[in-house]
């Protein structure tokens, strides 16, 4: 609180380093995670839009695939089949335990 003067301050300035440790531990654990999946998913066609997925699956918590579709400006089928291939390659996880609209995470 600013009313406790100095005391205050440093506070403040320690709260902030262990936010800005976290952030960069965070971005860390993402840089991580995307080298992985895109390791991991191996040679695709130059044209795919595989790494351009990988990167939203990074970006977002949990993505379906109407979703992939819309944002990356491609077919429901199409962003479903690489979601699929993902998932089979055990790189992302299935989280909403349903048969059909099925929400990914990465794994």
């Amino acid at each position: 609180r600013p009313d406790r003067g100095r005391r205050w301050t440093g506070a403040f300035l320690r709260a902030s380093l262990r936010s800005a440790e976290w952030g960069l531990r965070l971005h860390t654990d993402l840089v991580l995670v995307r080298r992985r999946l895109l390791e991991s998913a191996g040679g695709r066609r130059a044209t795919s839009r595989l790494p351009a997925l990988i990167d939203r699956l990074v970006a977002v918590p949990s993505l379906s695939a109407a979703q992939a579709a819309v944002t990356l400006g491609m077919t429901d089928r199409a962003s479903r089949s690489l979601l699929e291939d993902l998932h089979a390659g055990g790189m992302i996880r299935e989280v909403s335990g349903r048969g059909s609209f099925r929400v990914y995470a990465v794994a």
